[in-house]
């Protein structure tokens, strides 16, 4: 006779909707991080294989010169910090997204970096929305409140799902998703 208990196999347990929607919160802003880096470093490269005098200011960064041949034809000021800033927020919310995809997910001090900067970054189209009605005097629709305050929406959102699941994690010992 075959006992039924030990042929059945218990289904690994599956992510939380929740932290999928965090991680394709976290996903999509490192991914916008990582073409907007790209864009800029491609704009450099090029404007460098082109004959361009360019030059890279930054903080503590005078201004390096980069092709400083005599005969150039165009000019080009990049700023160090334009280059770095999208690759830091690709660095920190790709893996986070990743991490919190998996099973068991894992949210770690990395998530909780990955949430504050989301919702900081998620906080500018608001901020400039804000700014811009301000100062051309223009006024403003519940939709376009809504349209430019989605973002900050989500990002909060994906924070407190993120800040649970740790919680919730701890709570009931299971550190290996916490790691």
């Amino acid at each position: 006779m075959v006992d039924r208990d030990t042929d059945l196999q218990t289904p690994a347990p599956q992510p939380r909707t929740g932290l999928r929607v965090a991680a394709l919160f976290y996903g999509l802003v490192g991914l916008i991080g990582l073409a907007t880096g790209g864009m800029l470093l491609l704009s450099t490269v090029t404007a460098l294989a082109s004959g361009c005098h360019v030059v890279i200011h930054g903080p503590g960064i005078e201004g390096v010169t980069l092709n400083a041949s005599p005969d150039f034809t165009c000019e080009q000021y990049t700023d160090l910090t334009g280059l770095l800033l999208p690759g830091l927020v690709a660095g920190i919310m790709l893996p986070t997204a990743w991490r919190l995809w998996r099973n068991p997910p894992r949210v770690g001090v990395l998530g909780g970096v990955a949430a504050v900067m989301g919702i900081a970054l998620a906080l500018l189209p608001l901020v400039f929305f804000v700014w811009a009605t301000d100062f051309y005097q223009f006024s403003v629709s519940p939709v376009e409140i809504l349209i430019f305050s989605a973002p900050a929406l989500w990002a909060i959102a994906s924070a407190v799902i993120v800040a649970g699941h740790a919680v919730r994690s701890r709570r009931l010992g299971t550190a290996s998703s916490v790691a």
